[in-house]
């Protein structure tokens, strides 16, 4: 993924002026989100779990990032002094994908890795809609999705429905824009292989406007999102030692 971004950075005529706004959807230990924030300086990192949040999550279990795996987040974080990837505690869905398009936000990236095949879509259209809505969300996203020609994995039953008797990812994902659009093109990342349960790929959504210099304002974009304000590492890079400390106490 990595070298995806690093690809389009070199394309970009102003590159040095393009400061990527990325999501990474149930970021957990924040692997990714912390990978991107290194290696992207000029980036922001917004991981979204349920850190404080203790409500069901969307794999039926309870929230509570902040007490296992949200630890080793924030302690990275601080270690590394790592400025540009912020913590929002929301329980995320369908809704959070509907809230950014009504706002007209559009996102650089999107992470979304083994999540969607989580998300509670009771039959094929449900599924092909939330799925339209969320890659009109970003320019290019990261979707993780479980093979239908591999031994099944978590929520089988949901997502059997969702592809119905297709077994052709790629045409899975093109039909679900059919009809609503966005114009898409899609790039298989992970080969497939019969050991794999999930495949990763790269969409683009080929109506979303050109990367700016501008990029989607940190404070605002939390604010759509739902985003607790009480959790470690939630305030933006630039409000972070304004009136409280980076890990939100105090």
């Amino acid at each position: 993924i990595c070298e995806e971004i690093w690809a389009d950075l070199h394309a970009v005529d102003a590159a040095a002026d393009w400061h990527p706004v990325m999501l990474d959807y149930g970021s957990n230990q924040g692997f990714f989100s912390l990978s991107l924030a290194t290696t992207f300086p000029s980036s922001l990192a917004v991981s979204l779990d349920m850190h404080k949040t203790r409500e069901k999550n969307i794999q039926g279990g309870h929230g509570g990032m902040d007490k296992k795996a949200g630890r080793s987040h924030y302690g990275m974080l601080e270690k590394h002094l790592i400025a540009n990837n912020v913590i929002c505690d929301v329980k995320f869905g369908p809704d959070t994908f509907e809230a950014l398009l009504q706002e007209h936000v559009v996102l650089d990236y999107q992470l979304t890795l083994s999540v969607f095949h989580w998300l509670p879509l009771s039959t094929r259209a449900h599924f092909e809609r939330v799925l339209a809505t969320h890659l009109r969300n970003a320019r290019t996203t990261f979707l993780e999705l479980p093979s239908p020609t591999q031994k099944p994995c978590a929520n089988y039953l949901s997502y059997k429905r969702w592809y119905d008797g297709r077994r052709n990812m790629s045409l899975i994902i093109r039909q679900a824009v059919q009809r609503t659009g966005p114009k898409i093109r899609i790039k298989q990342l992970t080969p497939g292989y019969k050991s794999e349960h999930r495949i990763v790929f790269r969409v683009d959504n080929l109506d979303a406007p050109a990367p700016v210099s501008q990029p989607v304002n940190c404070a605002p974009l939390m604010g759509i999102l739902g985003c607790r304000n009480d959790t470690p590492y939630a305030a933006c890079p630039e409000n972070r030692g304004a009136g409280a400390t980076e890990r939100g106490e105090g």
